[in-house]
């Protein structure tokens, strides 16, 4: 008896079959991902609710700012343990944004450690909440990160 071999018609090969199923798999993980998500805007440029400002341009100090308005206090590094325990007397939680440049990685961590360390020692909640905000190294980065603090200020 003869066999007859089996002839393929289409355009598809059977061995292709699981490739394309993968690739068609994708397309519809894809769309179904793209249809589902969600447009969130973001407030470009906003800082967080900021009480206080710790500024850190070279490394070896930090300016700390009370108002949006106000003249910088300098601190240095070792006084950051006094600065926190001052900051977090005012009786009510405080929000705090560290701004810092790519020279304060080191002060920034410094920072992180005597901040956990205040925060350990004081009994009850936490009166201070930290927000960290990297900051350019251009001359002009500093006053706009201080005109957007005075815009929510009069905003908000």
């Amino acid at each position: 008896m003869k066999r007859r071999a089996l002839s393929l018609t289409g355009p598809f090969h059977p061995t292709l079959l699981p490739f394309l199923d993968l690739i068609v798999s994708l397309i519809g993980i894809f769309v179904v991902v793209l249809a589902l998500q969600q447009l969130v805007e973001r407030p470009v440029g906003r800082l967080a609710e900021t009480d206080y400002l710790l500024v850190c341009r070279d490394g070896r100090s930090l300016d700390l700012y009370r108002q949006p308005h106000g003249q910088p206090h300098p601190f240095g590094i070792l006084e950051l343990e006094q600065l926190l325990t001052a900051l977090g007397e005012a009786g009510r939680v405080q929000n705090l944004t560290f701004a810092f440049t790519a020279a304060c990685f080191t002060l920034r961590e410094a920072f992180a450690r005597t901040f956990d360390t205040v925060a350990r020692r004081r009994e009850g909640p936490p009166l201070l909440r930290l927000d960290y905000r990297p900051l350019s190294a251009q001359i002009e980065a500093l006053e706009e990160l201080l005109e957007t603090w005075r815009g929510q200020r009069s905003n908000g």
